[in-house]
């Protein structure tokens, strides 16, 4: 944000009273002997992950961060957290959930075999989506900043369409269908194919989208996003297929005791070689094997690949304390290549082409022009 917070991210009006606040109360030293414990809350139109980097690379402090609401690809790698050994962790509740823990456990061992093809649902947008700019300009409400509300965003009139809520539909406020639940309804998956090990290896993926349309306003009324995925250690060559705005997978994709027109709002399909994973909802809380009466017997494992969780919110709380605990979704190891892995579909679905994807080098090969997709331009007085 503006000159302010580190001298970079919170607007000059707003910026010293928030500094002050935050180097009082975060710079109180914790068990490490900097830092302090706490939630630093940004509306997710304004954009967190400038917000938040600060505290951690700077300040020292532990940080817990909502889920991809920054639209820029590459602006998550910018989070960080490892120089200064802060605890950091993404919102993504159900990581704490031992069930969706024991799903990723189950595909780690191989009862489903080798997994080759995902299928991943959402019934999201529940906002307005494929909509154009609103010519009108009302006036500002007097209770609203309107300035800023807007943040790094290019600057545009005031409009109810925009605000409360729906800005997640809008392009240069939120992430519309796919960042809005993508880390909730692709985190089990990605964690249990280890997808997320395709950028720490630095490999290319390539993805694919199909939708209604975008005018680069706002968002598609609905997509379906294909991202291919290489080899990522002895682990095969997969495919992720994502649908949102009311599409889900096609009878021919899924087994006989499912069909298109009982599937829930929103879940996901693991295929193996050796059978199916299938998890309704969009938290990995519930989960069965298919076909039934090939798992008739199975039983779920006890935990013994990851650690049992006391509780999402708990884990943060004791690792904060100094308990040899470590979030599973922090930022470093997982949360930021989740993120990245969910916001590649947006790339595809504002590009309108097929996007080959160097997470070397964080950038699309063969195409210049995805840059201010990949990383945003910041408006006049804010940047990164």
């Amino acid at each position: 944000m503006r000159e302010g917070l580190s001298r970079r991210f919170v607007p000059n009006h707003f910026g010293g009273r928030f500094r002050k606040t935050v180097s009082r109360y975060f710079a109180k030293p914790n068990h490490r002997g900097y830092g302090g414990e706490g939630i630093v809350s940004f509306p997710a139109a304004v954009s967190f992950l400038p917000a938040v980097s600060t505290p951690v690379r700077e300040i020292g402090c532990e940080l817990v961060g909502e889920f991809s609401p920054d639209r820029s690809v590459k602006s998550h790698r910018t989070v960080g957290g490892e120089e200064k050994k802060v605890v950091t962790q993404m919102g993504n509740q159900g990581m704490g959930d031992n069930r969706l823990r024991q799903a990723v456990q189950v595909v780690w061992s191989g009862v489903i075999g080798q997994v080759r093809e995902i299928h991943i649902w959402s019934n999201r947008p529940i906002w307005p989506q494929g909509m154009d700019r609103p010519t009108d300009t009302p006036p500002v409400p007097p209770h609203l900043d309107w300035d800023l509300w807007l943040g790094p965003a290019p600057w545009r009139p005031y409009h109810p369409a925009y605000l409360p809520f729906v800005w997640r539909g809008w392009c240069d406020f939120g992430t519309g269908a796919l960042g809005d639940m993508g880390c909730h309804t692709m985190n089990m998956p990605v964690l249990a194919t280890k997808l997320h090990e395709a950028i720490i290896e630095g490999k290319t993926i390539v993805v694919e989208a199909e939708h209604s349309g975008c005018n680069q306003e706002s968002y598609p009324k609905w997509s379906i996003v294909k991202c291919y995925f290489p080899e990522r250690g002895n682990l095969p060559s997969l495919t992720l297929t994502r649908y949102d705005g009311g599409k889900k997978p096609p009878a021919d994709v899924l087994p006989s005791e499912l069909s298109p027109d009982k599937l829930p709002g929103s879940g996901a399909l693991l295929i193996g070689d050796k059978g199916i994973l299938y998890s309704p909802g969009d938290y990995a809380s519930e989960w069965r094997l298919l076909p039934s009466e090939q798992f008739k017997d199975f039983q779920p494992p006890e935990l013994t690949m990851l650690p049992h969780s006391p509780g999402h919110h708990r884990e943060f709380v004791l690792a904060c304390k100094g308990e040899n605990i470590k979030p599973m979704s922090n930022f470093v190891d997982y949360a930021a290549y989740l993120t990245e892995i969910v916001l590649l579909g947006n790339l595809a679905i504002r590009l309108g082409q097929k996007v080959v994807w160097d997470s070397k080098q964080g950038r699309v090969i063969g195409n210049p022009n995805a840059e201010p997709l990949v990383m945003r331009p910041y408006r006049e007085g804010w940047r990164l």
